[in-house]
């Protein structure tokens, strides 16, 4: 009974004080890659948006000029500051290609939840 009056004490002071409100939701989403080796185009695909509130892909080799973007489907057709691919409003089935992508590169897939960014996924073929 006092270890069951403990627990209960704990919970509801964790409450009262606030101590759990600061926790961040990490972002969850699931993305595909499909490389094309004949055109050096990297399709990357939403497959489940999650509960991000944006996705961003970096190439952290060569990084992506907007003439890289083609085929957008629910990403911008600008890199952003950081030479990003952005999709600020994610759903699942949108896609982008990037052009010029080359084997080794190195690609990643940050989402974004309530102003943190989490990385989700990479690609690299080597």
């Amino acid at each position: 009974m006092a270890a069951v009056t403990a627990i209960l004490a704990a919970v509801i002071g964790t409450f009262v004080t606030g101590t759990g409100s600061d926790v961040q939701p990490s972002a969850q989403a699931g993305v595909t890659f499909d490389y094309d080796g004949a055109t050096d185009e990297l399709t990357v695909r939403v497959i489940d948006a999650g509960n991000v509130d944006a996705l961003y892909i970096e190439n952290r080799d060569d990084p992506v000029q907007n003439g890289d973007i083609s085929s957008p489907n629910g990403w911008d057709t600008n890199v952003d500051g950081d030479r990003r691919v952005v999709n600020e409003d994610p759903d699942g089935g949108d896609s982008v290609v990037i052009d010029g992508t080359a084997n080794d590169d190195d690609v990643v897939i940050t989402g974004e939840v309530d102003g943190e960014e989490t990385l989700l996924d990479g690609w690299e073929l080597e």
